[in-house]
């Protein structure tokens, strides 16, 4: 796609939410309330305290006012209220998000 840029500054705003599906699968979702699109490529899924991925997938555009979920497979049941951190790489950089996984 092709995407044209406005005269003024324009940049996307995420929120991230990650909720249980099952005892192993997670929904991850954003919203963008910015102004600008983004592209997010691989998207890894952590435990706060691990340094090794629990899942990764590959992300797509999001475009401002919309949002976009994810479901991402886990090896292990994770409990509620376990804190997960999201990596993304994107077109305008790499982002980190802490997220508490809900019910």
């Amino acid at each position: 796609p092709v995407f044209i840029e406005p005269a003024v500054a324009a940049a996307p705003e995420l929120h991230w939410s990650a909720r249980r599906l099952s005892a192993t699968q997670i929904s991850v979702q954003a919203v963008n309330d910015g102004s600008a699109h983004v592209q997010i490529g691989t998207m890894q899924l952590s435990i706060n305290t691990q340094a090794k991925p629990l899942a990764e997938r590959i992300g797509g555009y999001i475009l401002p006012g919309k949002h976009a979920s994810w479901v991402f497979q886990t090896p292990a049941p994770l409990a509620a209220g376990t804190s997960l951190l999201l990596t993304a790489d994107t077109d305008r950089s790499t982002l980190h998000a802490q997220l508490v996984l809900g019910d």
